[in-house]
């Protein structure tokens, strides 16, 4: 069974045929509808969605590189460098800003660049990179990915336009210098969340986190749940966040051995470690309650919003960079993503 990660399968499965399958000039031809359905394990409807949303993006289906595909068949290129792209929020970001490319008339050249952007250490050709109208970086502020992505813009002509996305830490490795910056923040849809299962009568949301993670937006969603923590009305928040290392077994199952003797109303997970949460639980032999909720920032309601926004994120970005082509000597910008939430109340 596939996971639901609040994204219809078959745009999932034509995320994957486009990064697998990149052009008719090279021979390489999708396989059949069939052959889709078989190998993806989904009904032949959904296969058919599938490539008809391919087809409906104009993806261009020549082998440009491990992790990247092509939208579009004319035009100049927005090179867009970015990571996880199949994780729901990014997957919803890069989804949204590579159709709104295409409608401007971009062809656009996405390359996953990992975590710690090895794809920029690695095959980094910067002749080729600098034939681009525009360049787009996509990251957190995890230090070796921004380092990669500041020691790249290096390596590139100081007029070419690039945009960096990232979040506030982000910025602030990179010193701020030649980018355009769009940041979004996560606290928002935290604070929801929490203040969403007070209402509903939940007093001890537990949030457990990964240790090997530490960025700020992480802090600021930190920041969110206790204030959302607060706003619900619960006592000593910090009895209330663990962090299990995923490294090493056992962790986790030492973890829930703490917390048995008040038992938590529910459980929260920095956004895409649901699936990863529950089978390190199965690994472990951690059986947990059938009625304890089990979510992800940005569940259900929150969720939309936050997939939302990372189109909003996408939107405010192809705006940037439309104008960015129109007046390339302009002075840089920075743009802040202000939370939905916000927005509405003006």
């Amino acid at each position: 069974m596939a996971r639901n990660t609040g994204i219809p399968h078959f745009l999932r499965i034509a995320d994957k045929l486009a990064a697998r399958f990149v052009s008719e000039e090279a021979g390489r031809r999708l396989p059949s509808v069939q052959a889709i359905a078989r190998s993806e394990k989904v009904s032949i409807n959904t296969a058919h969605s599938a490539v008809k949303e391919l087809q409906r993006r104009g993806v261009a289906v020549s082998r440009r590189g491990s992790g990247s595909y092509s939208l579009g068949q004319e035009g100049p290129v927005a090179q867009v460098f970015g990571y996880f792209v199949h994780m729901p929020r990014f997957a919803a970001f890069f989804r949204s800003l590579t159709e709104r490319l295409a409608r401007q008339g971009l062809r656009v050249v996405l390359t996953e660049t990992g975590l710690r952007g090895e794809a920029l250490e690695e095959g980094f050709d910067p002749e080729e990179v600098a034939k681009a109208a525009i360049v787009v970086w996509v990251c957190t502020s995890h230090p070796e990915g921004v380092r990669a992505c500041t020691r790249a813009r290096r390596r590139l002509p100081a007029r070419m336009p690039m945009i960096l996305v990232t979040d506030p830490l982000g910025l602030e490795v990179t010193g701020g210098h030649r980018f355009d910056f769009v940041h979004w923040g996560t606290w928002d849809s935290t604070r929801m969340l929490v203040q969403q299962l007070g209402e509903s009568g939940v007093r001890h949301p537990v949030w457990i986190d990964r240790s090997d993670v530490a960025t700020l937006t992480q802090k600021e969603a930190v920041a969110g749940f206790l204030s959302g923590l607060v706003q619900a009305d619960v006592r000593r928040p910090l009895d209330h966040i663990f962090r299990w290392d995923v490294e090493r077994p056992g962790s986790l199952a030492a973890l829930f051995a703490k917390t048995r003797s008040w038992q938590p109303g529910a459980i929260l997970l920095q956004y895409d470690y649901q699936e990863e949460f529950r089978v390190v639980c199965s690994r472990e032999g951690i059986r947990l309650p059938s009625d304890l909720p089990v979510l992800a920032f940005g569940h259900g309601e929150s969720r939309h919003r936050l997939l939302q926004s990372w189109r909003n994120l996408a939107r405010t970005c192809a705006d940037l960079i439309a104008s960015r082509l129109r007046d390339p000597a302009r002075p840089n910008l920075n743009v802040s993503l202000k939370p939905l939430r916000e927005k509405r109340k003006k």
